[in-house]
């Protein structure tokens, strides 16, 4: 004779079921999820702020020369100086 036997169902004891409680446990976690997120609001906000955002494309050694160039005839020679020294780096045979 074959017994059928539930598998789904515990084998020594009731079933544990508190629908009640599960449901609290549910709603309090929401809620503190729901905390998180509004006090973490401006890091959230940021964040995706950063991810969206279009990047800067880098200027072309020659386009940074040519800035140098136009900051020393103004007589501006501290600020051509980092640029000058950029576009060397980057191509250091032809930086025109």
């Amino acid at each position: 004779m074959q017994i059928k036997r539930d598998y789904r169902q515990p084998f020594f004891r009731p079933p544990k079921r508190h629908p009640r409680r599960n449901r609290l446990i549910a709603g309090l976690l929401v809620i503190g999820l729901c905390l998180v997120i509004f006090g973490q609001r401006s890091a959230i906000e940021g964040g995706i702020d950063r991810l969206l955002r279009q990047p800067t494309p880098t200027p072309l050694p020659s386009t940074l020369a040519t800035r140098a160039i136009a900051l020393i005839q103004n007589g501006e020679l501290e600020d051509a100086e980092p640029l000058l020294a950029q576009a060397a780096a980057e191509a250091p045979q032809n930086i025109a």
